[in-house]
């Protein structure tokens, strides 16, 4: 079987109020690169923002980021 999608990449962007990279409930990464593998897509970045719910925990960016 050949996805219909072979030699693309993709990136996924997630935002998440918890922080779950890592851990028995991160779903959503393993989930999207099984969909996305399926279709053909095995070069896959992904960037994460998490926990966001919580701003007393928050991390500054660096100075030099815009």
């Amino acid at each position: 079987y050949k996805g219909l999608a072979e030699n693309k990449n993709a990136i996924l962007v997630i935002a998440s109020g918890g922080i779950y990279s890592g851990t028995t409930m991160d779903f959503t990464e393993p989930y999207l690169r099984f969909i996305l593998n399926f279709i053909g897509i095995s070069n896959v970045q992904v960037v994460r923002t998490e926990g966001l719910s919580y701003p007393d925990k928050s991390i500054m960016p660096p100075e030099n980021c815009t």
